[in-house]
């Protein structure tokens, strides 16, 4: 005869010994892989340094969302700053490169960058949709890039001494309601050429202050101050490649630089698409691929002499 054998019977535990015991260790001080944010974009404003290469990335980022024009201003006049939203801004006001485009930004859009600007949260160009690492080619001119879209302007600041305060916890991205602007801190939004009260943006404009000699240094992001001359140097080589890069947009059909000051304004260079249609069309059997980048177009250009002769007959002036 076969039987089962039974087990001893022995006690249930109780509650208590079900418990999962903490692990005993030793206190230590926080030590994970949080990345320095000034000394990183130190490092990409070094890899970057101040050129062409910001129109190109920011041409880029204006086509993947859609825009049709982009407009740069080397605005060369010195602000009013005294109804400003922080006290601390007032080097924010001075000369700086503006970036006007048709376009605004989404959810994902505002999320993304934050996550860009915001202290050990660096992340890759698949967490930050369509501005990746390219966004921060901007500070091989500024150390404050700011950008008013929508309803807000939004405003980073590394070092947490223009507009973010560190001991109460913020990131280094701050960003207002323009309705609360207009209210207290009028000068901020005046200083982005924004119609005196508006409240909803159809477009985006950059402010990027250029960054001066008190704020060069071995523990800031760049050694050396940006001058306007810089800067007018950068918009004028527009005119050498800036017909080649339209062609193969996406969308964008028109680009200008200008500058302005308290005398008034002028045009450095300009590159408008003719026969818009023509080019629409072709766009279509010879773009790249979305997120391709500006210097990657430019690359292929130069080296498919093919791809360019199917643009016989697409004009831009």
């Amino acid at each position: 005869m076969v039987r089962l054998m039974s087990q001893p019977e022995t006690p249930m535990p109780d509650s208590a010994a079900l418990a999962p015991r903490s692990p005993r260790r030793v206190a230590g001080r926080r030590a994970g892989q949080r990345e320095d944010l000034v000394a990183r974009l130190r490092d990409l404003a070094g890899n970057d340094p101040a050129g062409s290469g910001i129109l190109k990335e920011v041409l880029q980022n204006a086509d993947d969302a859609g825009a049709t024009w982009v407009r740069f201003t080397l605005d060369l006049r010195r602000h009013r700053a005294d109804d400003i939203p922080d006290e601390r801004m007032g080097a924010l006001f001075g000369p700086a490169l503006l970036v006007e485009s048709d376009q605004t930004f989404t959810d994902a859009d505002l999320e993304n960058i934050q996550r860009i600007g915001a202290a050990g949260k660096i992340d890759d160009v698949g967490k930050t949709g369509r501005f990746g690492l390219g966004f921060n080619t901007v500070y091989s001119i500024t150390d404050y890039p700011s950008f008013a879209t929508r309803d807000l302007i939004m405003t980073f600041d590394p070092f947490f001494d223009a507009v973010a305060l560190k001991e109460q916890g913020e990131d280094p991205v701050i960003n207002w309601p323009l309705e609360a602007l207009w209210s207290e801190g009028a000068d901020w939004p005046r200083a982005f050429g924004l119609a005196e009260g508006v409240t909803m943006l159809p477009t985006t404009t950059y402010r990027l202050p250029l960054r001066t000699v008190e704020q060069t240094g071995p523990t800031r992001i760049g050694r050396t101050a940006v001058s306007p001359d810089d800067v007018r140097s950068i918009l004028l080589s527009l005119g050498e490649w800036g017909e080649r890069l339209v062609l193969f947009l996406r969308s964008d059909l028109h680009v200008e630089a200008r500058v302005v000051d308290d005398q008034g304004e002028g045009v450095l260079a300009q590159v408008s698409t003719v026969n818009v249609d023509d080019v629409r069309a072709a766009r279509v059997t010879v773009l790249p691929q979305p997120g391709t980048s500006a210097e990657d177009i430019l690359r292929t250009l130069a080296s498919d002499p093919e791809k360019s002769k199917r643009w016989d007959g697409s004009k831009t002036r």
